[in-house]
């Protein structure tokens, strides 16, 4: 009889494990929410990042003015309800202009880390790949690439070009395109020693095909993650250049361009003319730096349980 009663409670014991539902692991969305609700630095930048780029799309409809616009009875304006920011020299309303800088810091942000890393990529995959040779090659030239300090590089190559966008853009990338190198070069050398690579390979795929199918797939999570940490970097890059009078010309309103000229001249009679600029230069760069660490330790395995 305890034998009999033994083998129903195994039974019953089995058919409630076999009826019980598999844990479920945590959907992407509610993992990420997760994630950045117990990150709060990732999700303060986060939060600055999504702020600076509707400021940089809306603009026409944030701004109160128009960012040329010049106003002689209110030169050298403090801050009130009429110019929130106050107003330069010029009588411009610095707010209408800073919020106008964003559009200019984020196209020519997102426009040069996205052209730089795109290219240092496709540079890193093929070299990463094929080794040899042509690998020794292009880090030789990576090397003495990035033994120019970067300022001095996007100076030479705007002072050769001229300082349009699109030459601004092309020397910020220049850049920004080592650095994208070294990153996917790493990464496709340790994604082509690995099981699915080297069988891919010997049941008689391509190269190509190698490349596209099974190693540049598995190397979006590092090319989002130099993507955004170095987007702060490009617009700093641009401020800098802006500051020395070689960024985005006039009348065009840039947050660097916005600090120099005669602005340090008016600066001990109306601080809010460098202030503000500044301020902005600051949180929007600290904004992407935060969201880049946390986008590295959300792709990153090792770290996602601190």
């Amino acid at each position: 009889m305890a034998t009999q009663n033994e083998t129903t409670s195994a039974d019953a014991v089995r058919e409630n494990l076999m009826a019980a539902e598999p844990p479920r692991r945590p959907g992407f969305w509610k993992y990420n929410v997760y994630y950045f609700r117990h990150k709060l630095l990732g999700t303060i930048g986060l939060f600055i990042v999504v702020v600076m780029v509707l400021t940089a799309v809306f603009a026409d409809l944030i701004a109160p003015y128009a960012y040329q616009e010049q106003n002689y009875t209110a030169v050298l304006h403090a801050p009130s309800f009429e110019f929130f920011f106050g107003t330069d020299n010029f009588g411009r309303d610095v707010f209408s202009r800073i919020v106008h800088g964003a559009r200019i810091s984020m196209l020519v942000g997102f426009l040069s880390v996205l052209a730089g890393t795109g290219i240092g990529a496709v540079i890193g995959l093929i070299s990463g790949f094929f080794m040899g040779k042509v690998d020794a090659i292009v880090q030789r030239l990576v090397d003495m690439w990035m033994s120019f300090p970067d300022l001095i590089l996007a100076l030479t190559i705007v002072a050769v070009f001229g300082n349009t966008l699109p030459n601004v853009i092309m020397a910020i990338a220049a850049t920004i395109l080592p650095r994208g190198v070294r990153i996917i070069r790493s990464a496709t050398i340790a994604i082509r020693e690995t099981d699915y690579t080297m069988a891919a390979r010997s049941i008689g795929a391509s190269d190509l095909r190698t490349m596209l199918r099974h190693i540049m797939p598995n190397t979006v999570a590092p090319f989002l993650i130099i993507m955004s940490s170095m987007f702060g970097t490009a617009i700093l890059t641009e401020a800098g250049l802006s500051y020395l009078g070689l960024g985005i010309s006039e009348p065009t309103p840039s947050w660097g361009r916005m600090l120099t000229g005669q602005a340090a001249q008016y600066a001990p009679r109306a601080p809010w003319i460098i202030v503000f600029p500044g301020v902005f230069i600051t949180i929007t760069v600290m904004g992407f730096a935060f969201f880049g660490d946390a986008l590295r330790d959300l792709f990153d395995p090792r770290q996602r349980g601190r």
